[in-house]
């Protein structure tokens, strides 16, 4: 795991960037993502390429430390992530010398062999930037699954800067860059912002499944190699479906159980964490879990429960894991609320988030460099019963419909609160080329609502908070149930198998029933809310009450009526109080980025 950064030009010399990407890799946020290596090689006259590298594979080797080049030197790479089928691509590479036992280093040999063609056959997660000398070709390439960000800005002259993170990127002292006034609309309306969009308007992120291609001379040419094949729509024999699911996700486990550093498991005691933990007591491996939540004492009676831990134990004692619980109260969550929002590089509204970061945070305490989680299935499986409230809304209507349902504001007015920018209009025009990019293999509105939910609400949303909690606390978070088999065997059946019997992601639970107590395969899915007496405490109330203030962050991005907002604060209901939470995040947000969005000196490392 790594945090990457770099420069590719068009015109001006890479002597004149060099600093550049050397301070660029200097940054907390770039030490936090590589602590134990750091390097910044200038890979041709127009190309500078920087990593700093987290050690857990190969440990012990230094030339695995990036930016990495080929013997010859033609090609440099710099790479973030995992390839788990690495050595299945060395087989397929006999001629090519290997210095090291690293999956970058196969990264480069078959490139070397394969070209272009090579990123169809890599199975992990990764981010990547390969500078090939003799093609005079640069690529970037983001892994079909979205797991590892990678964003980018064209400055004068089309000079191309990219890094893991977006904080990174807004402090090289010589580009200007502005609110994207659409981007923070989506984030404060539905929690995210979906597409290629970030909260500052020159900054993009490169989606799932995309690359980038820098001819020498030429501007980046953007191409998706990726998206998700829809199946026989018709299917309904029940048990070759679930047989195809566990047979994915087995392989999907095997593939990232292959280890030499201290590993753990997030156990939430749903059906997903328990799956992985399953898979890994069958396979005989250490079982440390550890399981967060809410204590339920000082809830109201009746109140929804706020932590699975009768299920996570009851997972652990049947397979015999090291089991630890971390308890949170309203002053630890708001604490941690703090260090995260400090973190983070761009919007993301989901409360539990925090939870997530303080879990992470004791993992890495306790010695561990890598810990398993069971993200994926949820929403591919709809395990949110999204597509099941939209599958008889008109395929033409679903974008609409989405927004609608599921942007969780409770009792506020999206447009007394916004003005001058229409949120559900910026969601919908950045759902659409999704929308369009299925319209030929689907209109089962079931199946697209699954879609949307995977490349937004996973992709963007909860793939982006584990990579930033894991990376603020230096330690590697591997997805089993992210893997590209298990994503497609949710997409080749009847979609009404999703949710059926009353039960949200019911052809899920019937595949992994045969590896876990019924207790588990048979329960409703809870998730993880975040009690309201957090949001009802002195301490989540002083954060918020300053965010409200004159001249605060939120005020002086000038798109909220703040006197509308003054006063939906101080008439609260009971719901809709995870619109507080992510106001209050991009308040935090604005105070630290609006320091980088002064103009700028253009003769900056000149």
């Amino acid at each position: 795991m790594s945090g990457i950064a770099g420069f590719v030009g068009r015109e001006t010399p890479a002597a004149l960037r060099i600093r550049v990407v050397e301070d660029m890799v200097r940054t907390d946020a770039m030490q936090r993502r590589g602590p134990d290596s750091r390097g910044t090689v200038v890979a041709d006259e127009r190309v500078v390429l920087g990593n700093t590298r987290l050690r857990v594979a190969d440990i012990h080797n230094s030339e695995a430390d990036m930016p990495m080049q080929s013997a010859d030197g033609m090609l440099t790479l710099t790479f973030n992530g995992e390839i788990y089928n690495h050595l299945d691509l060395r087989r397929l590479c006999p001629d090519y010398h290997f210095r090291t036992k690293s999956d970058t280093e196969s990264l480069l040999a078959i490139y070397q062999r394969h070209g272009l063609d090579m990123l169809s056959m890599l199975e992990g997660m990764f981010a990547f930037c390969l500078h090939d000398r003799s093609a005079r070709r640069t690529l970037l390439a983001v892994d079909p699954t979205g797991q590892k960000p990678l964003y980018y800005t064209l400055g004068d002259g089309d000079e191309l800067y990219f890094a893991s993170d977006i904080e990174t990127i807004l402090r090289i002292p010589h580009l200007n860059f502005s609110w994207d006034r659409e981007g923070l609309a989506q984030a404060a309306g539905i929690m995210f912002v979906f597409g290629p969009h970030t909260h500052i308007r020159e900054i993009k992120k490169l989606e799932a499944g995309c690359c980038l291609v820098v001819e020498q001379g030429e501007r980046p040419r953007h191409r998706r190699y990726h998206k998700i094949v829809i199946g026989d729509e018709l299917q309904q024999d029940v048990t070759a479906i679930t047989e195809r699911i566990r047979d994915a996700v087995a392989a999907g486990c095997t593939r990232c159980f292959d280890l030499e550093v201290p590993y753990a498991y997030l156990l939430s005691g749903g059906i997903d964490s328990s799956s992985v933990v399953a898979r890994a007591r069958s396979q005989g491996l250490e079982l440390h879990t550890y399981a967060i939540g809410f204590p339920e004492s000082g809830l109201r009676a009746g109140a929804i429960m706020h932590n699975e831990f009768s299920y996570s134990r009851l997972v652990a004692e049947a397979f015999g894991t090291e089991h630890r619980e971390i308890e949170v109260t309203s002053q630890i969550y708001c604490e941690a609320m703090d260090r995260w929002w400090s973190l983070c590089c761009e919007p993301n509204g989901a409360p539990e988030a925090v939870c997530l970061f303080l879990l992470l945070e004791q993992i890495a305490a306790d010695g561990y460099r890598v810990a398993f989680c069971g993200s994926g299935p949820d929403e591919v499986f709809d395990g949110y019963s999204h597509g099941h409230r939209l599958k008889i809304t008109p395929s033409r209507l679903v974008a609409g419909a989405y927004f609608d349902y599921f942007n969780a504001v409770g009792d506020i007015d999206l447009g007394q609160l916004m003005l001058e920018v229409d949120a559900r209009a910026a969601f919908i025009s950045a759902v659409q080329p999704y929308l369009d990019l299925y319209a030929h293999d689907t209109q089962d509105s079931q199946q697209l609502t699954c879609l949307l939910d995977y490349h937004g609400e996973c992709v963007v949303s909860e793939y982006r908070q584990i990579d930033m909690a894991s990376m603020a606390h230096s330690i590697e978070v591997r997805i089993p149930l992210a893997d590209q088999q298990v994503i497609q065997s949710a997409f080749s059946f009847l979609p009404r198998l999703k949710h059926y019997e009353d039960s949200e992601k019911w052809i899920f639970k019937q595949a992994m029933a045969p590896w876990l107590p019924s207790a588990i395969s048979s329960r409703k899915k809870i998730g993880f809310p975040v009690p309201q007496m957090v949001y009802a405490s002195p301490e989540f109330e002083a954060r918020m009450e300053s965010s409200l203030e004159p001249d605060s962050g939120l005020d002086k991005l000038g798109l909220f009526d703040m006197a509308y907002l003054r006063r939906a604060w101080r008439e609260r209901g009971s719901r809709g109080y995870d619109i507080f939470y992510r106001l209050h995040g991009m308040d935090v947000i604005a105070r630290r980025h609006s320091s980088y969005l002064s103009p700028k000196d253009p003769t900056a490392y000149q």
